[in-house]
């Protein structure tokens, strides 16, 4: 009955070990189970974040690109407002200083209107061309002394 009962306590104990190191190799799976989720978890969070900040990057550049185009829209308009004005001021020092021929005060005929007109067109131009010459001579002057 000894036999018996060393066999059986043996079989037991047999049994525990077999229960214990099972246990423990379960364990370890488990963690290792659980250490690479959790490194699986980190990566994905980095990627986001990462994501994160390509949208943001990509949203600021954007929003950059957009209040550097305005910025340039505003100085065409400005430039273009500039070059209405002078042309308005060179307009009106042209007809401040010309004195059209006297039959041209008052044409009787179509002819001799649409005549002093070319006259007209034809003074302005030259006025201009005296304009744009004597600018750049300032300029150039201005560049070449300053």
């Amino acid at each position: 009955m000894q036999l018996i009962l060393k066999i059986a306590a043996g079989i037991l104990l047999a049994g525990a070990i077999s229960s214990a190191a099972w246990f423990a190799v379960t364990l370890y799976f488990a963690h290792q189970a659980s250490e690479h989720l959790q490194a699986v978890l980190a990566d994905q969070k980095a990627q986001r974040e990462a994501q994160q900040r390509q949208a943001e990057a990509t949203r600021q550049a954007a929003a950059l690109k957009k209040r550097q185009a305005e910025v340039r829209q505003q100085e065409l308009r400005r430039q273009q407002l500039a070059e209405e004005q002078a042309e308005i001021e060179l307009d009106k020092a042209f007809l401040d200083q010309y004195e059209p021929p006297s039959s041209c005060i008052d044409p009787q005929t179509d002819t001799r209107w649409v005549e002093c007109v070319d006259l007209q067109r034809q003074a302005k131009k030259e006025f201009k061309t005296r304009y744009s010459h004597r600018n750049q001579i300032h300029q150039g002057a201005a560049i070449g002394g300053g």
